[in-house]
């Protein structure tokens, strides 16, 4: 069996723990603020990799996956076995000294996403820069590694750092939107407006209106007014769209009184006009589309909506339950089914 041939594996005694006091201040606040990140730094080595170096680990990682291929294609052997571990033991320490690259470049995008959301992202990129490396292309690794961490975070910011994710076609246009907006802000001291980037870009001010509505970002209801403790958030300050349940109680009460009424003094058809034409069972209804639905003619819809509204205005049951309408507005305020009933009064 043609056995391969074995690397030298760098010693663990070269790594060297990153000191944080040498960190410039924005990491430092990091590392004291999230207890995750300040372990992280702490136990990354520090040193980058030589030309040399990088070149054994990079050759002894490739000689271990050829190994493993012939122990997946034939029977297992103590020495390919041997190449197999040196090679990812060569991988483990290529990827440990390249961290700190990671680190370097993620501080650069820090602001985009959560930090250690982007240095995982990054380190993604380099796993598989190790994987890809050919150290006979004569290229330095770390050199060759930036740009698929880069390419590994800008994607990552593309598709995760937004709650609702864009077409990756609409993100390009925007960051060019963006682009030219800022070059023709250093050219003429101003912003441009809409004609300016439609006539710089060849694309309708329409579009570019509708392209930058797109990064807008939605904020979070749990989001902090301030950075104080126990600060109020944004949910604390908007109001609540849904009714109280005494409102939702006393709508319904209402609904089960007023049709009650309508069916003791009114005639069944009439009872469906008013219930269309006011909106007491659905949407409102015009008094064509009131007619249609029961066959008749728009002014026959309309005769029978009048001849009703005289009926209610006789009626003392409609008069006790329109006291007990203007008594629930004065203790609960206005509901959309109070509204509705208002637009009944004003026919009276």
């Amino acid at each position: 069996m043609p056995q391969l041939p074995s690397a030298i594996i760098l010693p663990d005694e070269v790594i060297e723990i990153i000191d944080p006091d040498k960190l410039d201040p924005a990491l430092e606040r990091l590392i004291v603020r999230d207890s995750l990140i300040g372990f992280y730094f702490a136990n990354i080595p520090r040193r980058l990799l030589t030309a040399d170096e990088e070149v054994i680990l990079a050759t002894a990682i490739k000689n271990g996956w050829r190994a493993r291929d012939q122990i997946l294609q034939s029977v297992w052997d103590i020495n390919l076995q041997r190449i197999v571990d040196t090679g990812f033991n060569a991988q483990n320490q290529l990827i440990a000294h390249n961290l700190l690259l990671v680190i370097s470049i993620v501080r650069k995008y820090k602001h985009r996403m959560e930090f250690m959301d982007l240095v995982q992202e990054g380190n993604v990129g380099l796993l598989r820069a190790v994987k890809k490396f050919d150290p006979a292309r004569g290229n330095k690794f770390s050199t060759y590694a930036t740009w698929w961490i880069r390419q590994s975070i800008t994607r990552a910011i593309s598709e995760k750092s937004r709650l609702i994710r864009k077409p990756v076609y609409i993100e390009v246009r925007i960051n060019l939107i963006r682009k030219i907006q800022n070059e023709l802000t250093q050219i003429n001291g101003a912003v441009p407006t809409l004609d300016d980037l439609s006539d710089a870009l060849g694309i309708p001010v329409s579009e570019i209106d509708r392209y930058l509505k797109y990064q807008v970002n939605p904020a979070s209801l749990d989001q902090p007014l301030s950075d104080e403790e126990d600060c109020a958030d944004f949910y604390d300050i908007l109001s609540d769209p849904t009714p109280p349940v005494e409102k939702q109680v006393m709508d319904t009460i209402l609904r089960e009184q007023l049709q009650r009424a309508l069916h003791n003094c009114l005639e069944p058809r009439e009872a469906w006009v008013i219930n269309m034409r006011f909106g007491l069972h659905g949407p409102r209804l015009t008094l064509e589309d009131t007619g249609l639905k029961l066959s008749l003619t728009r002014e026959r819809v309309r005769q029978i909506e009048d001849s009703a509204i005289k009926k209610l205005k006789h009626n003392s049951m409609v008069k006790n339950l329109y006291k007990n309408f203007l008594a629930q507005q004065t203790l609960l305020g206005n509901t959309p089914y109070n509204h509705n009933i208002n637009q009944i009064q004003k026919k009276f």
